[in-house]
């Protein structure tokens, strides 16, 4: 039975591990891009990746092709980076699977549980924590910019927001 706990133990630590090398071996090969979604004064919205961000506007690909938008046009931008997502997701199920065993461990040397549960308590805890991983993602890795349609507002707002165009990321 010894022999059997350990080789669980190690089957959990090395899908985990395989989670995390996946995540930073993807991570590397991927540009830095973001997305964003830009909402005009007349609540028309166009989703896209940043391009080129300037005083008068900022330019997205909109579709496969290039838009751009006049900054007095502009209601609201929110901005995120592209692929979180996946590596929320990853991180949180990788860290369900570690929460999942342990919980099953601690039931198991109760005697509360049999040992064919094990699955279900492992791959639920996966599932569990990829779930909380994407909502996280979802609540945390974006900027969100109001009220541009004021006097001036956008123009403040511009040199913060060319940091997330693709123009100054590949010059980087």
């Amino acid at each position: 039975m010894g022999l059997k706990k350990l080789s669980m133990k190690f089957l959990v630590f090395v899908f985990s591990l395989c989670f995390l090398v996946v995540l930073s071996v993807e991570a590397k090969k991927r540009p830095k891009r973001y997305n964003a979604i830009v909402q005009l004064t007349s609540n028309k919205s166009y989703k896209g990746i940043i391009e080129k961000v300037s005083n008068d506007g900022i330019t997205i690909d909109y579709l496969g092709s290039s838009k751009f938008i006049n900054a007095g046009a502009i209601k609201s931008i929110k901005v995120k980076k592209t692929g979180t997502l996946t590596r929320s997701l990853l991180i949180g199920a990788a860290g369900g699977l570690l929460i999942g065993y342990s919980i099953y461990e601690k039931t198991e040397s109760e005697g509360t549980i049999q040992s064919q549960a094990f699955p279900v308590v492992v791959v639920g805890g996966g599932l569990i924590g990829g779930g909380i991983g994407a909502l996280v993602n979802s609540l945390i890795f974006r900027e969100h910019y109001t009220n541009l349609d004021t006097t001036g507002a956008y123009l403040k707002i511009s040199n913060e927001l060319s940091a997330y165009s693709a123009d100054k990321l590949s010059a980087q």
